[in-house]
């Protein structure tokens, strides 16, 4: 009988057991990532995303321009708006503003 114990080689086997698991999850991670596909095709940037459209925005938040002017300058920009009675959008019970992009 030698005096080797296994204990080493069992804490040797759970750490590579451990990598192993580490990785499986860093890469369904990566994969559950929107950005993480290098396939998936990236969204067009929206209203938000536009930086034209954000300082229209703020133009109109800071009373530069009024509510013609603003939906006019939307439409130009490509963002097409629903042209109801103005800034506080539809009567009660009528239907919103149509839906869709440039």
């Amino acid at each position: 009988m030698s005096g080797n114990h296994p204990v080493f080689a069992v804490l040797l086997l759970l750490l590579l057991a451990a990598l192993v698991a580490l990785g499986v999850l860093a890469v369904v991670r990566m994969w559950g990532e929107p950005g993480g596909r290098t396939s998936e095709r990236p969204s067009p940037p929206g209203p938000m995303d536009d930086p034209a459209f954000t300082e229209l925005r703020m133009r109109y938040a800071r009373g530069e321009i009024d509510w013609d002017d603003y939906m006019q300058r939307a439409a130009t920009l490509g963002y097409p708006m629903w042209s109801g009675p103005g800034p506080t959008g539809p009567p009660p019970g009528s239907p919103g503003p149509p839906s869709g992009g440039a």
